[in-house]
């Protein structure tokens, strides 16, 4: 699974899996995985848990030409996960209700959210957007807007991955940029300098976001729905 400098690799996969898949895929797991899965109280999310850690495992693996249960991880000094020994690959994992994304690249850290298009509870807008975004947020349709209010929780979740947990930031801090179709385009954390976000279609039924810290040539960037967990099984 080569990757050229500029490439960017998305892929997504889903996280159901049956008992007997989940103890065919163990091998790939690390001790410290399966300890974090079995602290889950409910069985379907230590499933999906597991489900994704394997995924990551197995996909870098490919990539580094490492057998997945050898990858080895650190923190970066942002606080992001990174590999020990590949340090030029940046790597961004989400999972939610049984569907996980992989962002990969070779050129700069990545951040990538993806999240079920699930009713919020009325009024939890006004605690993680600013007027400016509500104002854009208003001009939806009304059978779309749910949608609209899931994707930019995902572009400021992605925001926040990227950056990492050093900075402790909070989906307030971040200001979303539209073009004049009202479609997300930047944001910026403060007075820095903005990170690019692009849509993506990863699942339906969910808003997916990537956050880069440079513009996205489209040409350079491949998105792709793996199956490794299934072919692990076979």
């Amino acid at each position: 699974m080569p990757m050229t400098e500029k490439q960017i690799r998305v892929f997504t996969w889903s996280l159901d899996l049956s008992e007997g898949d989940a103890a065919a895929i163990m091998p790939q797991l690390s001790s410290a995985t399966h300890l974090r899965a079995l602290r889950l109280v409910n069985r379907e999310d230590a499933l999906h848990f597991m489900a994704a850690r394997a995924g990551l495992r197995m996909i870098l693996g490919e990539v580094i030409g490492e057998r997945p249960c050898d990858v080895t991880f650190q923190l970066s000094p942002s606080g992001k996960p990174r590999l020990a020994n590949h340090r030029d690959i940046h790597f961004n994992l989400s999972h939610s209700s049984g569907h996980a994304v992989l962002v990969l690249s070779c050129q700069e850290p990545v951040g990538i959210d993806i999240e079920r298009i699930l009713e919020f509870a009325s009024g939890i807008e006004a605690q993680f957007l600013s007027s400016e975004e509500i104002s854009v947020l208003a001009l939806v349709p009304a059978g779309a807007r749910m949608a609209s209010l899931v994707g930019l929780w995902a572009a400021k979740e992605a925001v926040i991955k990227l950056h990492g947990d050093h900075r402790q930031l909070k989906p307030g801090d971040i200001d979303l940029n539209f073009d004049e179709a009202g479609q997300i385009t930047s944001a910026r954390v403060a007075d820095e300098a903005g990170c690019t976000l692009t849509s993506l279609d990863a699942a339906p039924g969910f808003a997916c976001m990537l956050a880069h810290s440079q513009p996205l040539d489209a040409r350079e960037m491949v998105v792709a729905h793996w199956q490794g967990l299934c072919a692990s099984r076979s």
